[in-house]
């Protein structure tokens, strides 16, 4: 059975406040994520917490998916990010169903099937930005609960497998420059 996200989630923008190199709560930025929404760790922005803006802390099971800019991805918010608030480049989409895991939704999301639909749906001549009736309108199959969780599993598996290939590729890059330094000493 197709549901259209909307059906299944509620969708709101990203925080829109003024970030600065000190604050209490990481603000989360497109320049944060590999494009698989992979979290990376080079946060460098934050924010002040106040009572404003204290509701838009992320919480588990929030889903960010990236619709302005060059690329469009997904990330499931996780507890090991620690406090965090989403920039305006993001939607945050609260999954209210227990019929869909938000890991899961935010693997379907990043399929580049789906990715190229986003990006075809999105508008702007310099900077694409997908609006929000798009995204709400966007179809997908909910399968079973124990088949959600092989997917999740199964991404967690690559995701894990990237990281240690990019590990490799990076110690044979630095024994590589080791070699030709010391061939030219």
């Amino acid at each position: 059975m197709k549901v259209k996200l909307k059906e299944i989630s509620d969708i709101q923008f990203g925080t829109f406040e003024r970030s600065n190199k000190e604050g209490a709560v990481p603000y989360l930025q497109a320049k944060n994520f590999t494009d698989d929404g992979v979290i990376l760790q080079n946060i460098d922005t934050f924010i002040p917490e106040n009572i404003k803006n204290s509701r838009n802390i992320l919480e588990l099971g929030d889903i960010l998916f990236a619709g302005k800019g060059n690329r469009f991805f997904s990330a499931a918010y996780d507890s090991s990010w620690g406090r965090a608030m989403a920039s305006s480049v993001f939607y945050v989409i609260k999954v209210k169903t227990d019929k869909i895991l938000p890991q899961y939704l935010s693997a379907i999301l990043n399929l580049p099937q789906n990715i190229s639909y986003f990006q075809q749906a999105a508008t702007g001549s310099s900077i694409l930005s997908l609006r929000k009736k798009e995204l709400e309108d966007f179809e997908l199959e909910i399968p079973s609960l124990e088949f959600q969780q092989k997917i999740i599993e199964f991404r967690r598996l690559h995701d894990l497998e990237m990281s240690l290939s990019e590990q490799i590729r990076e110690q044979k890059r630095i024994l590589y420059h080791s070699a030709i330094t010391k061939i030219l000493k």
